[in-house]
């Protein structure tokens, strides 16, 4: 599992270096959207053996629903079931997403939560830790200086996570100096999880 949560993030890290030495040292980067593909491809891994780029039209319909799921109803009793214009939307989506994955009811509906409950709230967590460091640098580079410590080659392996709390960010640290875009709003949004309404794009350079 180690190996893989370090491919995976290995692999999202390659265009990030590429773009900021091809913009001439630092890049806006919408780090949010990459986290949740990121997120998406260490469970797709883990759990049905398949990489993000097989399953994003998975991915994508769960987005979807998930964002229709999160609209506020009128508070009428049983509108659910009524076929409104979102709830028709939700209700193709969930077809499709079955007829995705596996006929198997039961199936279906655990491998749904898996990708609600892992992919969403993994990759919102470590968007705001992103924006909270970008934000402060003194903390930034003391989270730096702790991975760089015990990470010498900037790779985590198992014993170096017993001191630290995530692989992902272990990496961004050892790679990348980062802070917040001039156009970045702050405006968190509840949807099933809070997460930035308008993304979280920072100004990323290499250490």
């Amino acid at each position: 599992m180690m190996d893989l949560m370090v491919d995976s993030t290995a692999t999202l890290l390659r265009p990030w270096e590429s773009k900021i030495e091809s913009e001439g040292g630092i890049a806006v980067l919408g780090v949010d959207e990459e986290m949740r593909s990121l997120s998406a491809d260490i469970i797709s891994r883990a759990c049905f053996g398949s990489s993000y780029s097989e399953g994003k039209e998975i991915f994508l319909k769960l987005r979807t629903l998930q964002r229709i799921m999160s609209q506020g109803n009128i508070g009428i009793p049983g509108i659910r079931y009524l076929p409104t214009k979102n709830n028709r939307e939700a209700w193709r989506l969930e077809k499709e997403i079955h007829s995705m994955i596996l006929k198997d009811n039961f199936i279906v509906d655990d491998c749904k939560n898996v990708y609600f409950a892992g992919h969403e709230t993994s990759a919102v967590t470590t968007s705001w830790s992103l924006m909270l460091l970008a934000a402060n640098p003194e903390w930034q580079a003391q989270a730096r200086a702790e991975v760089l410590e015990l990470c010498r080659d900037g790779v985590p392996d198992a014993d170096a996570l017993r001191s630290m709390k995530t692989v992902i960010l272990s990496l961004i640290l050892s790679k990348f100096c980062f802070s917040l875009s001039p156009a970045y709003q702050h405006c968190p949004a509840f949807r099933l999880v809070i997460e930035p309404d308008h993304g979280l794009n920072l100004h990323m350079r290499r250490v």
